[in-house]
């Protein structure tokens, strides 16, 4: 199985939507694969609990 590590090229691209609404996070990233750049790709995450955007740095 290969495993790839997301890393966002820019920082603050979560717009958290407070009580009651829907965190959402958007932006484009580095893949990397064993630390090397491999690629990039853009990534859109929606309905999930916590702060991702500390979890993807």
């Amino acid at each position: 199985m290969r495993e790839f590590k997301l890393r966002p090229i820019a920082d603050a691209q979560e717009m958290v939507a407070g009580s009651g609404g829907v965190n959402y996070w958007e932006g484009a990233c580095d893949v990397l694969e064993s630390g090397e750049l491999i690629g990039r790709a853009y990534l859109e995450l929606t309905g999930y609990a916590g702060d991702v955007a500390s979890r993807l740095r």
